[in-house]
């Protein structure tokens, strides 16, 4: 039988946010994780046991201010100074849509799909 390693997204979100923490002009003072979970970014290696997921990391800048960013390509670019705070946003929502309409599109191929086929078996 075939080992497939099923952990992938939370190993993608845990090093994203390495490269966020070593790269980033700002701090991390948060990190939120699925079911509500959070920590500081003090204790995350500490506690981190490769199977929480990585939700959210809260950024501070210089001037106190906060900024939520995901652990992704888009928030790394943020963190990096490459883009605004408003270019990530966006990116982020133009992102949303394109994953929101690929399901609705399979998902109405399939219904189709299953249309046809009982139509043609019945």
């Amino acid at each position: 039988m075939l080992c497939v390693n099923n952990d992938f997204i939370e190993q993608y979100a845990y090093k994203m946010y390495e490269e966020i923490n070593k790269s980033s002009l700002f701090t991390i003072v948060r990190i939120e994780g699925i079911e509500g979970t959070y920590l500081t970014s003090q204790i995350l290696k500490k506690q981190w046991d490769r199977k929480n997921l990585i939700t959210k990391l809260i950024l501070q800048d210089k001037c106190n201010n906060c900024y939520v960013v995901n652990p992704d390509s888009f928030g790394l670019k943020f963190a990096n100074g490459e883009i605004s705070y408003k270019e990530y946003k966006k990116l982020q929502k133009r992102d949303d849509f394109k994953w929101i309409s690929f399901s609705l599109l399979g998902i109405s191929f399939l219904c189709i799909m299953l249309y046809f086929l009982l139509k043609f078996f019945n």
